[in-house]
């Protein structure tokens, strides 16, 4: 974990789902989607639970001989838990950054929150970019190794697979999600309520 401390309010916190669409989540390998696909489950409930924002990014599909663009919809098996959100909202994109040229940023603000946790794909790429333009804007970024996965092809974003740096020195990052339980008040060891320093 990075070595900042700071008190979250889970007030102020809003959970990011980045592109986790079948035309990337197929490019994953089978131990990284077996792994951060449940965690990522467990992650929305808890927002559904204790009422705290998800935030949907899809990336849009650009289709030629139609000369539009599609949405194609979040994996069947999460976005099915995150309709059991409140305050689900979704955010489609046409680039890498999910704050370029979208509503994010005013959704975000909308729902007062200042502090992201971010999980998706890929986690040098579209959630990289988009973790990096919220720093600019203000936002603490909250990620965990098992909550984000790069896919088989390299990234202009990382070098191999070496984005975990970047999240620990701009923000909060943790090898495994039950770490940033605080964030959601609760206590790790025990999932008991709970207020404590990250």
């Amino acid at each position: 974990m990075s070595k900042k401390k700071s008190f979250v309010d889970p007030k102020t916190l809003a959970v990011l789902l980045v592109d986790m669409q079948e035309r990337f989540v197929c490019q994953l390998r089978k131990r990284d989607r077996n792994l951060i696909i449940p965690r990522q489950l467990e992650v929305i409930r808890l927002c559904a639970e204790r009422d705290i924002p998800l935030v949907v990014l899809e990336y849009l599909v650009w289709l030629q001989e139609e000369y539009e663009y599609f949405q194609e919809p979040t994996i069947p098996e999460l976005f099915a838990e995150a309709q059991k959100v409140r305050r689900c909202k979704v955010v489609s994109k046409g680039r890498d950054d999910g704050f370029l040229e979208t509503s994010l940023k005013a959704t975000l603000e909308s729902l007062g929150a200042s502090h992201l946790l971010l999980m998706g794909v890929n986690a040098g790429g579209c959630v990289l970019a988009t973790a990096g333009s919220a720093v600019k804007l203000g936002f603490r970024v909250i990620t965990a190794g098992d909550l984000i996965a790069n896919d088989r092809r390299p990234s202009k974003y990382d070098k191999g697979d070496k984005s975990a740096p970047w999240y620990e020195k701009n923000g909060v990052f943790c090898q495994e999600y039950l770490s940033l339980l605080p964030v959601f008040g609760l206590d790790p060891s025990t999932g008991t309520q709970l207020t404590l320093p990250l």
